[in-house]
């Protein structure tokens, strides 16, 4: 099972095995260079992190600075200080286990939104718990008792009583549906379970 501890551990083995390797007697560089003890397991290793991040952290803030991280790395010949900023960034997912995602350009750009693992979840509580708002402030309670007969009536099958709850629900008034519709999508909570 890959862990985000896995992957930290196992970073820390490619960061330990990396080796600085001088220049030749008589040359000059500007800059140093270094080599990994096996490509293959670096590779690996790199790959694995991005798609774990991608699935457990979709759009996540520091994605983009884990994958600048590995760019930074690679170009400057596997320089240990990039290595231990892609460490760092996996240690922060670590502590704070949560998603934090940036809002687009055409949102305010100080604000974000953060998702953790109970997210759905939770969406979906609230979501339904509008839903259910929406629709209590849009009938009476013997406008409720009505439709529920309906659908007790049809002995819970539901697309048995749609045809039936739609006929009762225009009876008490034309506008009852748009209504309800309009309710529930002016409620800000609504979009952010459609992520916008």
């Amino acid at each position: 099972m890959i862990t985000i501890e896995n992957l930290i551990n196992e970073g820390e083995q490619i960061l330990n095995g990396i080796k600085y390797i001088p220049p030749p007697p008589n040359v000059l560089r500007g800059y140093k260079v270094y080599q990994l003890t096996d490509d293959r397991i670096y590779e690996s290793w790199k790959n694995i992190v991005i798609r774990y991040l991608s699935v457990n952290y979709a759009n996540d803030v520091s994605i983009a600075g884990f994958r600048n991280a590995i760019s930074e790395f690679e170009r400057k010949h596997y320089s240990p200080s990039f290595m231990k900023k892609m460490l760092g960034i996996l240690e922060a997912y670590k502590t704070i286990p949560i998603s934090t995602v940036e809002k687009s350009d055409s949102q305010n750009k100080a604000s974000i939104v953060i998702n953790n693992t109970n997210s759905q979840t939770q969406n979906q509580t609230q979501s339904c718990d509008m839903i259910i708002k929406s629709i209590e402030e849009a009938f009476t309670v013997s406008q409720l008792k009505e439709l529920k007969q309906i659908v007790n009536a049809q002995n819970g099958d539901l697309e048995k009583a749609k045809p039936k709850l739609i006929e009762k629900i225009k009876s008490f008034g034309a506008d009852m549906a748009p209504s309800i519709v309009a309710n529930i999508l002016t409620n800000p909570s609504i979009w952010a379970v459609f992520g916008m």
